[in-house]
């Protein structure tokens, strides 16, 4: 079986999105600037390093991740049944500005709030919430630039939890994770180009492009299926049945090349690698052992680093053998945190508001770093940008975590918007 490791990778991530100039240390969206959770980085983290807290912020309840770019940081948060955009100064976490919506708590077996990412590309910021209202904003000031509510029988055929799949803007369009197997608005005005069927209700994971055998497919989960789009007409291209207790398909596939995808979720359903083209997809593999239940996995080189295992029942954090699905080593220390990589290493949230910084290609569970930076329940995934961490807990407090460089640091500040 053909795995094209870190050569596979490299080629893979010049492939993949990002039409839109950004700054190097740009994360506009929800897993960073090419959506698979990895940021450069100008130096390695070292053992026994600092970090420092350079601002906290209270945002209102939610799981939504951030994205960072032109000095600015948006999230969402929800206080009073009501959702709120938030853009901040990336210097010291003051408000920018803001924009309210109606929209419920909903603490359905868990805290409740907005769970999908906003976008930003351009001087547009889109978000989505659970209950199908889509925002274009102007990302400078926060004015309305359209604002569509999904029709009622969109939203009668959303999924338990509501909307979770974060906003994917190109070549002036915006999709979602909305119908059997998405949305696509004109990025511009919100007007639709094509939508998809009520025949399945949509998952929880967000839309990202892959290019394979010349073509360009948008992958998507449904509550029942894996899908490959085809992002200009939105005609379905391959299907892989993916059937979850509860309909709860949340962890994006983790790609390992043009033609190579490991999917997973929890609930004991396990993982499986895929090997696809532009029209077809085939199973190689399955294992139980790689169960990713909300948070998706990374890939950092030839290891897979992920959570394996439901919140509340002893999850781990695993590191695998892309590959094969082996199990290298675990640890249960994280309980269900995340995973995302900064340059060669892995960044781990712990569940508990721990950060830790692994070695370029860890051979134990032996962190460099460990630095407690929030309190409460931390399930959201961080972002990394211009060499600073922005993390979140389930109440909506929000911190900016720097490097302590030889200099002592500053004195952190406190916002309460």
């Amino acid at each position: 079986m053909l795995f094209a490791g870190a050569v596979g990778l490299q080629l893979f991530a010049a492939l993949l999105l990002l039409s839109n100039s950004l700054s190097a240390g740009d994360w506009p969206q929800w897993r960073g600037p090419q959506r698979n959770g990895h940021a450069p980085a100008d130096t390695p983290f070292v053992a026994d390093g600092k970090f420092f807290e350079k601002w906290r912020a209270e945002v209102g309840t939610g799981f939504s991740s951030f994205a960072c770019t032109n000095g600015r940081v948006f999230t969402v948060g929800n206080a009073d049944d009501q959702d709120t955009l938030w853009c901040l100064n990336v210097t010291d976490g003051s408000v920018l500005w803001k924009h309210t919506y109606p929209a419920p708590l909903d603490p359905n077996l868990f805290e409740g709030g907005p769970t999908s990412t906003p976008t930003v590309t351009g001087e547009r910021v889109y978000v989505i919430s659970r209950t199908g209202d889509i925002f274009c904003l102007n990302a400078a000031d926060g004015s309305i630039v359209w604002h569509v509510l999904l029709s009622e029988e969109q939203r009668q055929n959303r999924p338990s939890w509501g909307y979770a799949g974060s906003p994917l803007v190109d070549d002036g369009k915006v999709y979602f994770n909305v119908g059997s197997h998405g949305l696509c608005l004109n990025a511009e005005n919100g007007e639709t180009i094509w939508e998809s069927d009520n025949s399945e209700l949509p998952g929880y994971t967000s839309p990202f492009f892959v290019e394979t055998s010349g073509a360009r497919l948008m992958l998507l989960e449904s509550e029942k299926a894996l899908q490959a789009v085809d992002p200009a007409s939105g005609d379905v291209k391959w299907k892989f049945p993916w059937i979850t207790r509860y309909g709860i398909n949340a962890a994006d596939p983790i790609v390992l090349n043009d033609h190579q995808l490991i999917v997973t979720s929890g609930y004991q359903k396990g993982g499986s690698l895929l090997e696809f083209t532009a029209d077809s997809c085939n199973e190689k593999w399955r294992t139980r052992e790689i169960r990713s239940q909300m948070s998706p996995g990374v890939l950092i080189g030839d290891q897979l680093y992920a959570i394996d295992g439901d919140a509340g029942r002893d999850p781990r954090l695993i590191c695998a053998d892309p590959a094969t699905g082996k199990i290298k080593w675990f640890s249960r220390e994280v309980g269900c945190g995340s995973v995302i990589a900064v340059g060669t290493q892995a960044a781990v949230l712990s569940e508990s508001g721990e950060l830790l910084i692994l070695p370029a290609g860890a051979t134990e569970f032996k962190p460099l770093v460990r630095s407690q930076i929030l309190e409460g329940k931390c399930w959201t995934p961080m972002a990394y940008s211009d060499e600073m961490f922005f993390a979140r807990n389930a109440d909506g407090r929000v911190v900016c975590i720097a490097k302590n460089q030889n200099d002592p640091p500053p004195e952190k500040t406190s916002n309460s918007p």
